[in-house]
């Protein structure tokens, strides 16, 4: 019974220190996942937006009747005509979180506006339009965009 001299103080400190690294390092951890999971939630909240968006379009454009996502009715008539029009409207209008702009694109340079089908001429741009979707949310003013061609007679 010569040797019982139980822990020190300095030994006590040593592993509180090393208790209290290894808590810090798990709850910042725990914050960036919670972090990264709200900004996966958003991005996943864009992307339903524009893809609800983008169907509404799709369905309607062709008959030129206006579109209500989220009840804001919007006449989307004028993507026929003139590309790079933009029309903006916002998801959840009461709090305004989401920014949807849909804009009529011109087709791309490298697409030939004539085809050719069994002898006759068909103009590209008298049967489809490139409509571009893009939801930005208000907070973060991170965008996602969602282009589809669409058939427009």
């Amino acid at each position: 019974m010569k040797n019982h001299r139980g822990i020190t103080l300095i030994e006590v400190l040593a592993s509180v220190t090393i208790l209290a690294i290894a808590v810090l390092a798990m709850v910042y951890i725990l914050q960036q996942s919670t972090l990264f999971s709200k900004q996966n939630n958003d991005k996943e909240n864009n992307v339903q937006v524009a893809r609800t968006v983008m169907e509404e379009i799709k369905i309607n454009l062709k008959p030129g009747t206006p579109i209500n996502p989220f009840g804001s009715s919007i006449q989307i008539s004028a993507l026929k005509g003139v590309p790079v029009v933009a029309l903006p409207l916002f998801y959840s209008s009461a709090a305004q979180t989401v920014r949807i702009e849909v804009q009529s694109l011109t087709l791309p340079a490298t697409a030939s506006n004539n085809l050719n089908i069994k002898g006759t001429n068909y103009n590209i741009n008298t049967y489809f339009r490139l409509v571009q979707v893009t939801c930005t949310n208000v907070q973060t003013s991170k965008s996602y965009s969602l282009q589809a061609y669409v058939e427009i007679n």
